[in-house]
């Protein structure tokens, strides 16, 4: 069950109460009725996982502020955090799943590429559409034994790790490091921007965090880090009506005129002019 907290700002935080399986499956018939009650430039902050199959026809969706369309064979993938808005899904036919991101075992969660490491738009593997195939089976089975919630769960686990892209490249420890140093800063970026404190932390070089950056993200490690307060910084300018001063301080700015100095270099505009932009 989805759980909606509604009021007038333009994002809408989402929250999902699983039943006893801890997955649910929708059809894009049933996404497009729940959109009947939204209105057109709603976004919903989900604190789940969606990830829509689009076995026909093609649709549109706007995550975190970037429109992107899919079609046929692909994949949307969602991560609990990300704003959404499902622009245009009349023409979609397919499955819409959705699921805590505590279902996953730690090892599989670690294996999921990082938010801001590219598009949430991906190809469907045949090996990954066995798995949602089955899935899909499992689920519409209505079995209600104590056997149905593993069942589900550990088909949940082969399906993220099929849909999870493997590297091409013959040394995997950058990817390793990589996914180590991202789930860091996702922690620890409202208190630290400096890539120092992260090869600190995390016992490597500077130069090595934006080596494996570069090679996953096509960012450098402190160009990651910022652009991740920046995304925050325009959630929260979206999503509330707090002063901008609140928010600097929320992503680690004492000071407003700093903070709005670093947004406007990074983004291309004003703090003032980027919430404007967003709600126009």
């Amino acid at each position: 069950m989805i759980v909606k907290n509604g009021h007038s700002q333009p994002i809408r935080a989402a929250r999902y109460t699983p039943d006893a399986l801890g997955v649910e499956l929708l059809t894009f018939a049933e996404l497009r009725q729940m959109r009947a009650g939204q209105r057109p430039w709603e976004l919903v902050r989900a604190d789940f996982h969606v990830i829509a199959w689009c076995e026909s026809g093609t649709g549109e969706v706007t995550v975190d502020f970037v429109q992107h369309r899919f079609g046929a064979g692909e994949v949307a993938w969602i991560r609990p955090g990300w704003t959404h808005r499902w622009d245009d899904v009349t023409d979609a036919d397919g499955a819409v799943l959705l699921f805590r991101p505590e279902l996953l075992r730690t090892a599989t969660a670690a294996a999921q590429p990082p938010g801001l490491a590219g598009s949430p738009i991906a190809p469907i593997t045949n090996l990954a559409m066995a798995a949602f195939h089955h899935l899909r089976q499992e689920s519409a089975a209505g079995d209600d034994s104590p056997a149905a919630a593993p069942v589900m769960r550990n088909l949940l686990e082969v399906l993220m790790l099929r849909l999870a892209p493997s590297s091409s490249r013959a040394d995997d420890s950058a990817d390793s490091l990589f996914s180590t140093f991202a789930a860091t800063v996702e922690t620890n970026f409202p208190q630290h921007r400096d890539l120092a404190w992260y090869a600190a932390r995390l016992g490597y070089a500077p130069r090595t965090l934006s080596r494996a950056a570069q090679a996953a993200a096509g960012v450098g490690a402190k160009r990651f880090i910022d652009d991740r307060v920046v995304l925050e910084a325009q959630r929260l300018l979206a999503h509330t009506d707090d002063a901008v001063a609140r928010i600097a301080q929320h992503v680690g700015f004492d000071d407003t005129a700093n903070f709005a100095k670093f947004f406007r270099t990074r983004s291309g505009m004003t703090p003032g002019r980027f919430r404007e932009s967003v709600r126009a």
